[in-house]
Parts: C-alpha cells; structure tokens; sequence
C-alpha cells in the first residue's frame, strides 16, 4: 500500500493533540540532552512545538505508548509494550507502541548500548503507573469508594470483593471513565510502581509482536515504502572507498558525462555537488543501468596504509593518551614479580555487514512556492568541470535556491538507528529547519551498530530535492560493503605479574582504537562539513579488566579513523575483554591453576562468580581436565575446551554496567587443513530482571551466532585505494551448517534491576574460543579471525621452529606454553 503524508506520526502526534477520549501523559518539549563530550550523538537546540507524549489511553481500549528508541531485532517492540500492560494491567494486545518516528516519539538519543530497557523504559514505566493511578483515582470517585478498595483486570476497575467467595462487580472500564474528555496529565518524577510480586506480564515469556506482520508481508521493512509519484535513484560512489577523511574527500570529481546515459530509458536527471554523484530515473531498474553506465572522471587518492595486518598503521597513528585508572604501583609489581608477561592482541577491522542494503526514501516539498520545473531538475547538470574539480557558479545557485527553508518541507523513510540524530544531520545538510523535517522509522536490515541507514537517506534527501518529486535510493550490495563504517580495528598492550602463590600483582593494560563518528556522507561529500580527522573517546569500554590485581594501570590511546569506522555491537569492549580473557587464562597457565578456578579465586564480584558456577556447571567442567595441548586424539583431531567472563560496562569511561555473561566453548582442530568445528557453546547471562525471558535468550542466540562468525571468518580486506571486501565472497560469514549447538543459562534475578541484555553475550566469545583452541592446540592465538589458514599456518609454524616463542604466522603472536 502506498504511503501518504497523511499517514505519517506527525498526523497521529498533531490528531492526538486535538482528540477526545484521551488520556495522554506528558511531558513539556525539551532539548534533547546533548552528548558527552568524545561521545556519539550530535547537538541540537530544536525544541519541538508540541510535547512529548509517552503514553496515551483511549476511549476504545487501544493504548498507545512512545518511545524514541527504535527497534533494530532486539523485540524491544515487545518488551516496551510488556512493561506498559503491566503497569497500567491491559492486555498486552491492546498496547501499541511507536517507536524512534521524530514527530511522535521524545528524543531519547541515539538506540546504542542495549540501554532502551536498563534506561529509557523508565519513564514509560512511570507514565503507565501514573495513568493507571489517575484512571483508578476516578473510577472510586465515581464509584465511591477508597482507591485501595479497587482493582483492576483487562482495563476495567472494579471493586475489591469483601470475600474470596463474593465476585467482584461488573465495575467500569477505562473507556468509561475517560467518556468524551481530553486529559493531559504531565509526568510526575515520582509515582508509586508495582512491585516485582504482583507483576503477571513482565517476566512472563511472550511472543514478539513484530513477527505476524512480517510473516503476512505487512508493510514493515522501508525498502517495501511506495510513495505516489516515487521515482528511483541510485548514486556513484567516489573511488576511495570507505575512506572519509582528508583533503581529497569531496574534492576528487573532475567531470560526469551526461551523453554516456543519453539511451538509457527513463533518466531524469544526473546531480552532482561537490562528490556527490547521483542519477534518478522513473524506474529502478532504469536507475541502476544509468548508475552502471554514467562515465565519471575522478582525480586519484593517495594510497592507504596496509591495513590486513591493522597493528603497524595503529602503531603509527598519532594519539592522544587518556589514563583511565591507576590504582597501586605496577613498576614495584614487576619487580616483586615471580612471572612476568607481555603480551600484545589485534583486533581487525570488521563490518556490520548488513543482510540488505541500505534504504531510503526522502519526499522534498516546496510547499507553498512554485518553482520552476527546469530549474529544479537541471541543479548540479555539470557535463564538465573546472581543473578543480568544483562549479563554482551551478553551486552558488544551488545555496541560493535551496538554503531557503520557507515552503520548503522534507520526509524521510529511513531504517536509521538514530531518527533524531539523522533529522539534525539533514537540516545540516539542506538548510531546512528541524521543525520541516520528519523522520518516519521503518524497519530495516540488522545493523548491530552504525550502518549506511542515515547514508542512504541523505542520498535520496538530496536527488529528492533536486527533481521535486519523492526519491528512493538502495545501495548496492558492492556500496554496503565498501561505504558502511566499519568496526575498528583495535590493539591491546597487556602486562601482567603474578606472584610465587599465583596471586595477581600487577596489570598494565593500553587500549588503542581508531574510531570517529563516521558523519553522515553527504555532509562529508557535499562540503558541508571538513574532512577533517575526527575522533570519539570510545576505546574505553570494559577497559577494566574484572580481577582483583594488585597494582593495575590502565589507559587509552585515542586516534583517529584510519578509514571510516563507527561503533559496531560491543564496541570496543569486545577487544578490550578478548585481551583481558585471553591474558588471565595465559596467567593461569602459567601459575599451573585451572582457569576457571583462577578466574574465581580473584573474582570479588559474587553475581560473576554465580554465572562463571552456573555456566561451568550446566557445562560440565571439570577441574584440572586439559585438551589434547597439540597432541591428536586417535582420531588425528585436536580437541579443547576455554572458558571466558565479561561485563559490558559501556558508556564514557567509568561508565556504568549492563548483564553480565560467561562462555565455555568445546572445539576440535583438523591439523592438515587448520579447520575449526566449535562443538557446544554453553553461554549465561545475568540480565537482572528480565522483561521477556524468551526475548533475552533470543538476544543470547544472536550474539553467539554473530561472534562465532566474526571469531572465526570476519576480517575487511584493504587495498590502496581503500575497502577492496566488496561482497560475500571476499567477506565470508558463518554458515547454518557450522552453527553448533547452543545451550542457554539465565540466571533468575527478577527482583534485580533490568539490565542491558543486547551485546554482553558477545564479549566473551572470542576468548572462549582463543581459550578452547589453545587447549587443543598449545597454541596461543591473539588475532582473530581464528581462520583454517591461520591456524595451519601456526601449527606449521610451530612444528618447524625449536622455541615457541619464536613463532610467528597470520592470526598468531606466540605461544604460551
């Protein structure tokens, strides 16, 4: 079904303003808090006009809840909606939530960080409780009698039964107390919440509310939006892929050639500024052909560093060290010091690498202006270009024309993560005022972080404008691979003394991590803003290893993108507990102790001790048991098993924890080929209280499959140009048939706090599988991807050599032990 202007969250937000038979929690318009700094999100003073809406009850039984958050597969759709029928007690059907759309939902930040339940729920929560107490207030005004001689079921009041044998009567419904009124309450800072005794939806597993439109083909995902009069565009990408900095970006096109697609069917226009090259045509197809075929001369970038092997260019970066503890005296550690290590791991660069492409559809409306079709369509027509690359003349006309907000209005489909944060980018982008544009939140392909989403609609924002009709713009699969921003690599310089009883002295841990805010490319493309190196403070997360050493030391070297990076699923917590996890299992080895005994022994944190007991035990662990150590079985396999722990503590550094998580992974090894076969994952969490159980173990399936997949096979591939993964084939993912079984623990907490239940399952994966493999092969490996051509390489390596420690080979940085 098309959509209309009509349709959008900006009619329901403005149709509620006005309604009867509402009830609407609210609260006054405000700025959106702006981002500490070094941290992702953008700063606005747009305030909007009408407030905010959390919760809205209505006459015909149908509630409404808003949250600015969106969905991105972690059925926070669901779990919302549960916590909103609990507090107000209606059936989780008659919740209805709208999630992230800029001109219905309150600006709650960017959706990262598994904070949507552990945060942003909370004042859902209240805005629920507080309309069940006004609604309850009523009803014994009504009824006359004490508001504690009342319950409520299935959104009808009635009144307490005197006895257990006496029913309750027929009472009234929350339809009937509202009648014909309009009430707008705002939200209190306190009000009185349900205890988790009495909760009979929260904790209880449901099914995703998502799922049945999907199944049936509703319209959910954005690349399904058609608009009336929508035509199709596709962009031609600059030769330096994946690159967004430096003084070559947006200013290495030299000319486009129109007459290379004067015979393609259906061209509408080409747009070029700056960059940015576009072409739109009446349909998709026709798009694509003219994108395939236009002719464009760029200038040449300077060459990339290598990047395969991430650790020399990180070495080599520029950076600025920001120490994050220092607790005791790790020289004196040293000194005092039975044993010794040094040990440094690299993460590599890694994609998001969403299933689908990127989509958007952007309608420009120059409402209330009549602007000359021509003029409109022929915006950016540069056959050939200055020796510099620019038209000096067509993009003064182009601000002149455009800059111009009055009349003009913008809607944007978009799958982005970050609605509000997208908005300021295009009033950046186009001049408009934020209160002309309206983001509309679709569903879109997973991204587990920063993907090209915004991207894409950027793109279709501005061949929208130019034709002055409603554009959709999907990027290829090639675009997806080589633009989006990639996890960043990642290097940690441990070390670490133990004392002649085992006991952990001293810990020097140095976290280094590229990453910047990967700004929206438009901007970057169009000159809207400086390619500048930029650079966020966000390699500290989790940078506190959990033992109780000592002495410990522990900082951060930010520096900034070597090549377009943003944060991907654990951020930087991921490396920083592979170095950590890693590191206390070659210290347990070294002091003759079972890991796991050794992890719980320096482990004062006794919920962490409770998952590693619980885990170990579903998984059958056995103190003192050892792999095969590099000897095959009778079978000629390798075999072994590693266990790791990790809280996400995210946010800027100290920052604050979300669940905590374990693993204990089983592998075999085939020395000829190096191939690896993970046997069982046995994986817990402690999420606190859990809103849907069977969302959080879902959520828990879902980091094990992505983090098997980016342990085992994900590495971007680099040339000098740039990004040179551009499909499947050179960025191989984890397959069903590889897919071991998966047993889930969660741990029983439900009078705990919620907590963020997205990412902590992924931290400890690579470790538990760095762990099982050094188990099975006596070899240490410290770079993933642990691939079959590292491993062989290693183990050849490793029988050609007399001293272990001399050994080198792709994925491998020595042995230990």
């Amino acid at each position: 079904m098309p959509m209309h202007d009509d349709d959008s969250p900006r009619a329901l937000r403005a149709a509620l303003s006005q309604a009867r038979g509402v009830l609407l929690i609210t609260r006054a318009p405000q700025a959106a808090p702006k981002p500490a700094p070094g941290q992702p999100g953008a700063a606005s003073d747009y305030v909007p006009a009408l407030p905010d809406v959390f919760v809205a009850v209505q006459a015909d039984g149908e509630v409404l809840a808003f949250n600015g958050h969106v969905d991105l597969g972690t059925g926070i759709r669901t779990a919302l909606a549960q916590i909103v029928a609990e507090e107000l007690d209606v059936p989780l059907a008659s919740v209805r939530m709208v999630l992230g759309h800029t001109d219905a939902t309150p600006n709650q930040g960017p959706t990262i960080a598994s904070a949507t339940i552990q945060i942003s729920a909370q004042p859902l929560r209240r805005a629920a409780a507080q309309a069940r107490a006004f609604l309850l207030a009523r009803a014994a005004e009504r009824l006359g009698v004490a508001a504690d001689g009342l319950v409520v079921d299935a959104g009808r009041v009635r009144v307490r039964p005197s006895d257990s044998h006496t029913p309750a009567e027929t009472g009234l419904s929350y339809g009937a107390l509202l009648g014909d009124d309009h009430i707008e309450l705002p939200l209190a800072d306190e009000v009185a919440l349900k205890p988790a005794s009495a909760y009979r939806v929260v904790g209880k597993a449901a099914p995703r509310v998502d799922i049945p439109g999907k199944a049936t083909g509703a319209l959910t995902f954005v690349h399904d939006v058609r608009v009336p009069g929508m035509l199709h565009g596709r962009v031609i990408r600059p030769p330096y892929a994946g690159r967004d900095a430096g003084d070559f970006v947006g200013r290495s096109l030299i000319s486009v050639n129109r007459d290379s697609i004067r015979n393609v069917p259906g061209v509408v226009d080409v747009v070029t500024i700056g960059d940015f090259v576009g072409v739109v045509a009446q349909r998709e197809e026709q798009a694509i052909e003219a994108a395939r075929r236009l002719r464009v001369h760029w200038r040449a970038a300077p060459p990339l560093p290598p990047l395969d092997d991430p650790e020399p260019a990180l070495r080599a970066n520029p950076a600025k060290r920001r120490e994050l503890r220092a607790q005791g005296d790790v020289d004196l550690a040293r000194e005092q010091a039975a044993t010794t290590l040094q040990r440094s791991y690299v993460w590599p660069y890694q994609m998001h690498a969403s299933i689908g492409p990127s989509c958007g559809v952007a309608h420009w409306r120059n409402e209330g202006r009549n602007e000359g079709r021509d003029d409109g369509r022929n915006e950016g027509r540069n056959e050939e270009r200055d020796d510099d690359g620019r038209n000096e003349e067509r993009e003064e006309r182009h601000e002149e024309r455009h800059n111009d907000a009055d009349g003009s209005a913008l809607t944007v489909w978009s799958g982005t993560q970050n609605p509000h944060v997208l908005r300021i980018d295009l009033s950046r982008l186009t001049g408009l005022d934020e209160s002309r544009i309206e983001i509309v939140r679709m569903e879109a392909a997973g991204c587990y972080g920063r993907n090209c989403a915004d991207d894409v609609c950027a793109d279709a924002v501005l061949l929208s404008r130019a034709v002055g009709r409603p554009v959709r713009v999907q990027l290829s699969r090639e675009q997806e691979h080589l633009w989006e921003p990639k996890g960043a690599a990642q290097l940690m310089d441990v070390q670490g003394s133990l004392g002649a009883d085992g006991a952990l002295l001293g810990y020097d841990f140095v976290s280094r991590y590229p990453s910047n805010d990967a700004p929206t490319l438009a901007l970057l493309l169009t000159g809207r803003i400086d390619p500048a190196p930029r650079m966020l403070e966000m390699g500290d997360r989790t940078a506190v290893p959990p033992y109780d050493y000592a002495h410990t030391h522990i900082a951060c070297d930010d520096t900034p993108a070597i090549v377009r990076a943003a944060w991907l699923r654990g951020v930087s917590a991921l490396p920083n507990t592979f170095a950590h996890e890693s590191f206390i299992d070659e210290l347990a080895h070294e002091a003759g102790a079972d890991p796991l005994a050794f992890r719980l022994r320096h482990l004062a944190d006794e919920r962490a001790a409770d998952l590693l007991r619980a885990v170990a035990n579903e998984a059958g662990w056995r103190e003192g048991e050892r792999g095969t150590r590099g000897i095959p079985a009778a079978d000629g396999r390798l075999r072994g098993r590693g266990i790791a722990y990790a809280r996400y503590i995210h946010s800027k550094f100290p920052g604050f924890g979300a669940a905590w998580s374990a693993w204990v992974v089983d592998l075999e090894v085939e020395p000829d080929s190096g191939s690896i076969r993970v046997l069982r994952v046995v994986v817990g969490q402690d999420t606190g209280m859990m809103v849907n159980p069977d969302g959080v173990r879902h959520q828990v399936h879902g980091n094990v499959v992505q983090t098997l997949s980016r342990s085992l096979k994900e590495q971007v591939r680099f040339h000098a140009d740039g990004v040179a993964s551009r499909e499947w084939g050179s960025y191989p993912l984890l397959t069903f048939p590889e897919l071991p079984p998966i047993s889930v623990v969660l741990m029983p907490r439900q009078h705990e706090a919620p907590l963020g239940a997205g990412e902590s399952a992924s931290l400890p994966g690579a470790p538990a599988l760095a762990n099982a493999l050094f188990d099975a092969t006596g070899l240490r490996l410290r770079r993933p991807p642990f691939t079959p051509e590292s491993v062989r390489a290693a183990l050849a390596d490793a029988a050609g050599k007399s001293s272990p420690a001399r050994m080198r080979g792709p994925g491998v940085s020595a042995l230990a032990g």
